[in-house]
C-alpha cells in the first residue's frame, strides 16, 4: 500500500467493496440459474437470484482486476531524483556521498544547538554548494565538478 498514490488507494478500496458485494451476489444466487440472460439486463420478473452466475461474476470482478494490472504496467514510474541526468554510476555514488555528508552535518549542527554548543552552518552551506556543482551537467561545469571531487578525498577511499 505504501507504493500506491491517493487515487490508487481510493480505487483499490472501492474495488474491495465491489469485490465483496459481487461475491455475496454470487453466493446468494441459486444453483439452477438462467444463463441465457445477463444480469441486470433481464426480462421482467427475473431477479439476480435466478440470473446471476459465474459469467457475471467473472465479468464484474475480472475486468476491474485486468484494468488495475494494465494501469500499473502503463503508469510511468517516478524516480526519487529525476533532475540529475547521470551518465556514469560513479557520479551517482559521489552525489549520494555528498547527500550523506549534508545529512551528517545537519544532524551535527542540530545536536550542537540542542546541547548549547556553538552552531556553525558554514561547513553545511559549503557542502550544499558543492552538491549543487556536482549535480550539474555540461562541458563548462566539468572543471568545477572535478575540483569539487578533489576536495573530498575520503570519497575515493570509501568507493574504490
Amino acid at each position: 500500500m505504501e507504493n500506491l498514490n491517493k487515487f490508487e488507494r481510493i480505487f483499490l478500496s472501492i474495488f474491495i467493496g465491489w469485490f465483496f458485494i459481487h461475491t455475496i451476489f454470487f453466493f446468494l444466487s441459486t444453483d439452477g440459474v438462467n444463463s441465457s440472460t445477463f444480469w441486470p439486463f433481464t426480462s421482467s420478473g427475473l431477479g439476480f437470484e435466478t440470473t446471476y452466475d459465474i459469467s457475471e461474476y467473472l465479468i464484474y470482478v475480472g475486468i476491474p482486476i485486468v484494468l488495475i494490472f494494465v494501469y500499473r504496467l502503463v503508469k510511468p514510474k517516478k524516480y526519487a531524483d529525476t533532475s540529475i541526468k547521470q551518465t556514469h554510476a560513479n557520479v551517482g555514488f559521489f552525489i549520494a556521498f555528498l547527500d550523506e555528508k549534508i545529512n551528517v552535518e545537519m544532524l551535527t549542527q542540530q545536536i550542537n544547538e540542542l546541547t548549547g554548543k556553538p552552531v556553525d552552518y558554514t561547513s553545511l552551506q559549503q557542502i550544499q554548494k558543492d552538491r549543487a556543482i556536482a549535480g550539474t551537467q555540461g562541458v563548462k561545469d566539468w572543471i568545477e565538478r572535478v575540483a569539487v571531487k578533489e576536495k573530498y578525498k575520503d570519497f575515493e577511499r570509501v568507493y574504490k
